[in-house]
């Protein structure tokens, strides 16, 4: 029931704590130190509106992908091969344009995603900048609960396009 699990947008908060952390996605496999720092960045991160990182990876379908500087990309499973990402990045700039980058490849080429979506608060506007290069695109503005958001959305097939030039 996606209603009644809590979510929190799509935010970059600082992890310098995590800097140690290696590529890694949950598939079954048991990883505790893992699994832990996981929990730890969601537990942390500042606009997570109360939910607790050890619900959110018992969560079925949930994907975490992580990067060795820290950087750690959470995506929701909204079912029909749809997820709601949410970025725990300690880098900015490029290697945080690459690391978005990479975490939809992974997504759309091992997990199958068909939809990527994300919903950043208005005010972030660094966020929506990495979500634009990153290849998201905006589909609009929508007032939430938290405030006045923009959703940004990608396609496995807007994303094949961005990867092939086509």
């Amino acid at each position: 029931d996606t209603k009644s699990r809590p979510r929190y947008p799509f935010a970059v908060p600082s992890l310098r704590a995590f800097s140690n952390i290696a590529h890694w996605e949950l598939k079954g496999l048991s990883d505790a130190p893992m699994q832990s720092l996981v929990i730890q960045a969601i537990d942390q991160a500042p606009l997570n509106r109360g939910l607790s990182g050890a619900a959110w990876l018992a969560s079925p379908g949930n994907v975490p992908i992580t990067f060795d500087n820290g950087d750690i990309a959470l995506f929701d499973d909204a079912g029909d091969g749809s997820y709601e990402v949410h970025f725990l990045f300690e880098s900015r700039g490029r290697t945080a344009i690459k690391h978005a980058r990479e975490s939809f490849r992974r997504m759309f080429i091992n997990h199958g995603a068909s939809l990527i979506f994300g919903m950043v608060p208005d005010h972030r506007r660094d966020v929506k900048l990495l979500a634009r290069w990153a290849g998201g695109k905006s589909v609009g503005k929508r007032v939430t609960p938290n405030g006045l958001c923009e959703l940004f959305v990608l396609s496995n097939v807007m994303w094949k396009g961005i990867v092939t030039g086509k």
